[in-house]
């Protein structure tokens, strides 16, 4: 659970960033996020945060992979 907290924000970065700068930017803004909705969504359904959280974090980098042709036009 770990390492996909520290991984998958920075693969969903990857997606729009054209450099490092850009990367380490939007990784910590989509880990704000993530980690935000995945607390809300564990408070609400009653579930482990962790796992949450992992799973938060999983739904966006679906949500930017499949928009990645969209927004790149």
């Amino acid at each position: 659970l770990i390492t996909s907290m520290l991984i998958i924000p920075a693969a969903s970065a990857r997606i729009f960033a054209r450099n490092p700068k850009q990367m380490m930017l939007g990784a910590s803004i989509l880990s704000v996020i993530g980690l935000i909705a995945g607390l809300a969504a564990a408070f609400w359904l009653d579930t482990p945060a962790a796992p949450t959280i992992t799973t938060a974090f999983s739904c966006v980098f679906l949500v930017l992979l499949a928009l990645r042709h969209v927004i790149k036009r």
